[in-house]
């Protein structure tokens, strides 16, 4: 919250920092946001892609190369267990 006080140049400091998320929309609680194309204009400038947004959690290195064991847990309350290959 508070990115419009700050210039790209320091949003960018932000980011290398390891800020990893930004808020987004016209207002938060306390604050004005910066406009949607204004962030998709610093991004596009900055270099960074976003993962786009509801489409869940993406595959870790570890889970990718089979050396973790995923539980799914269903609404059910059924516990499926995976051993990655």
């Amino acid at each position: 919250a508070g990115r419009l006080s700050f210039s790209d140049a320091e949003q960018y400091m932000m980011f290398q920092a390891g800020a990893n998320s930004i808020f987004n929309g016209d207002k938060l609680l306390t604050t004005d946001n910066p406009a949607y194309d204004d962030d998709q204009n610093l991004f596009n400038k900055l270099g960074f892609e976003g993962k786009p947004a509801h489409q869940g959690p993406l595959v870790s290195p570890a889970e990718a190369a089979g050396k973790v064991l995923i539980t799914k847990v269903s609404a059910h309350n059924d516990i499926e267990m995976q051993q990655c290959a």
